[in-house]
């Protein structure tokens, strides 16, 4: 059937748009220098059933998938950049996710490796409503992928969990002060 989904797909023009809030934080992560991918590969457009990467799903939730919009994007390791790994990048989405941060309150789920690339767990930590972790093979990268009816939210705009990051580890960083009484 997703054969048949994609040939539809490319009948009808090939409409595909990011739902907001992935797409607003895919732009604040390139703009780090990550590489952000959204609609999938052709192995993605004839998966069955048709997922996130889609535009159109049949994984949509809480409701169905509107047709035309990609629910998901994959972040890509950074490489000898200087950015946070994903091993980083992935605990803070986690964190700010668990903790109901809105600018990634959007998320459905993700898959990630919490400890390395290629090695250690793989998990698909997901919130659909409440939070449920299992073991994932989706290693390599972060998946993201959103609840559908916030195709058009603005709760995404100005997350940003690169800065969050380093803001968290500069508070934790030494002051370089010495031992003395602040007056």
């Amino acid at each position: 059937m997703s054969v048949q989904d994609r040939e539809n797909w490319i009948r009808r023009g090939c409409p595909f748009r990011l739902m907001q809030p992935a797409c607003d934080l895919r732009d604040v992560l390139r703009s780090y220098g990550y590489t952000v991918y959204d609609i999938g590969d052709r192995r993605h457009l004839e998966a069955e059933p048709p997922q996130d990467h889609t535009p159109y799903s049949r994984t949509g939730y809480p409701d169905p998938a509107q047709y035309g919009i990609g629910y998901a994007i994959d972040i890509m390791p950074p490489g000898a950049s200087g950015l946070p790994s994903l091993q980083q990048l992935g605990a803070q989405l986690f964190a700010d996710r668990c903790k109901v941060v809105a600018g990634i309150s959007w998320l459905k789920y993700m898959n990630w490796e919490p400890e390395r690339d290629g090695g250690g767990p793989c998990y698909h930590d997901s919130w659909q409503p409440n939070h449920a972790r299992r073991d994932s093979s989706d290693r390599g990268h972060i998946h993201l992928s959103g609840l559908t009816g916030l195709e058009t939210s603005t709760t995404g705009a100005g997350y940003d969990p690169v800065a969050r990051l380093r803001e968290h580890a500069r508070q934790l960083a030494p002051s370089g002060r010495s031992g003395g009484r602040m007056h």
